[in-house]
């Protein structure tokens, strides 16, 4: 089995290498394929030089260039395009979520389901970001009842199941 990780980043090349170890890490314990694909949404740090240089020791690693600034959902979108696994799992590049999330996530997957969603039992965001997520996570609660209360930081989907977004975003 293959795994795809998407890691949006922006301007987080104080986190890039450490998250990049962790990653290795984690599948260096299983005995998963992988792939991780960073989709850099024009950072104006030094994330996309620092990810260009671990591309160049590791082919597992693709790097995914934004001309400008999307936000994290876009970059997401167009980092699926280039996933490759039989399942795609993302992670936030700010390290708030740990990549050993990977194996606990995986050991529900095995059950054969085709998302898997994430929840943050606590939020350590500041106070503008915890209100607009907050707005957000609202919206989508009247638009849909099944979406988490607080919203979801990680999930891991099928390929089946990305094959058919890709089919509506084309």
């Amino acid at each position: 089995m293959k795994i795809s990780i998407l890691i949006p980043v922006y301007n987080n090349e104080a986190t890039i290498i450490e998250l990049y170890e962790n990653l290795i890490r984690v599948f260096n314990d299983t005995s998963f394929k992988y792939e991780i694909i960073f989709i850099d949404d024009c950072s104006s740090d030094k994330s996309s030089e620092k990810i260009s240089n671990i591309c160049a020791n590791n082919k597992k690693v693709i790097l995914v260039q934004l001309l400008r600034n999307f936000g994290q959902r876009f970059a997401l979108m167009a980092g699926l395009k280039y996933a490759s696994g039989d399942y795609i799992l993302n992670l936030d590049a700010d390290l708030q979520d740990p990549p050993e999330l990977i194996k606990l996530i995986f050991n529900k997957i095995f059950k054969k389901a085709d998302l898997i969603i994430g929840v943050r039992a606590e939020i350590s965001e500041n106070l503008i970001r915890r209100l607009t997520s907050y707005a957000q996570h609202k919206i989508l609660n009247l638009l849909n009842k099944n979406y988490p209360v607080n919203g979801f930081t990680v999930f891991c989907i099928s390929k089946r199941l990305a094959e058919k977004i890709k089919n509506v975003l084309n």
